[in-house]
């Protein structure tokens, strides 16, 4: 497909976003918007994903805002010198350390209604951030999309499940670094009216059959949540999944932090 039809469709669907978002907020909630712009470098290889900001990280406008969640603590912990202390690190010198490195951040959901709990859970009527499909694909550089939690996840599938269709179509390959990753990308998904309806037209365009386009290989993982909810595994064990899956792909390499942080055993009730 043409640059500009692609471009003529992408502007269609965020209209019909648009639309949607009109008709939610007639409903009498409160849709709420992201805050953040996403984290992006030159040459990115990995792509993390969270769900949505918590009402903490609305406040402050950032990524990971409550205190509570160790997303931060985890990364300084690999990308700084060992021995760096997050909370002497400003927000700013945390998120531009990830593009440094190769690593890219947003969320799934651009706009929502969320319960004051600020939980996962809580999450209803929610409109997916679009643009990540820019991102992915016109970083070819990009080999992997990790999954903060498994709400991320469930709406990146719930969300993206056609276009990930229409990828493989095109010569793409989706792999999964994880049992439960492919577990919930495989299973048989319930497809929406206007996600027919955008497949309908895609095929008429052309673009869902013939050659592979452009051959390509990503891998999607899902990683353990770094919220302060998530209490089922220790800070020591999140911070070494996340080594493994993640921060070991560091550009350039990153050595093995080999100290241990003292371990926090206290079950938070925030997210995010």
């Amino acid at each position: 497909m043409a640059e500009g039809e692609h471009r003529k469709r992408v502007k269609e669907e965020v209209k019909e976003e648009e639309e949607e978002e009109e008709e939610q907020q007639d409903g009498g909630d409160e849709l709420l918007q992201h805050p953040c712009n996403p984290v992006v470098g030159d040459n990115p290889h990995t792509l993390i994903l969270g769900s949505f900001p918590s009402t903490k990280s609305r406040e402050k406008q950032q990524f990971y805002g409550n205190p509570t969640n160790s997303f931060w603590r985890i990364a300084v912990s690999w990308l700084y010198p060992e021995g760096t202390d997050a909370k002497a690190l400003s927000y700013a010198e945390k998120r531009d350390r990830l593009p440094q490195h190769g690593f890219a951040l947003w969320d799934v959901v651009a706009s929502c209604v969320c319960d004051n709990d600020s939980s996962d859970a809580s999450i209803r009527k929610d409109v997916p951030n679009l643009h990540l499909r820019d991102i992915i694909q016109d970083n070819p550089s990009i080999r992997r999309v990790l999954f903060n939690g498994t709400m991320s996840m469930q709406k990146f599938r719930e969300h993206f499940g056609g276009w990930m269709e229409t990828k493989r179509r095109q010569g793409w390959t989706f792999t999964y670094g994880c049992d439960a990753t492919e577990k919930e990308f495989t299973k048989k998904r319930r497809k929406t009216k206007q996600e027919e309806k955008r497949e309908e037209g895609a095929v008429k365009e052309g673009e869902g059959e013939g050659v592979g386009v452009e051959e390509r290989e990503v891998d999607l993982c899902l990683m353990p949540s770094t919220s302060g909810r998530a209490a089922h595994l220790t800070y020591q064990e999140k911070r070494h999944k996340w080594w493994d899956k993640c921060y070991s792909f560091a550009t350039p390499a990153q050595q093995h932090n080999h100290h241990e942080e003292p371990l926090e055993l206290a079950i938070f009730v925030e997210q995010e």
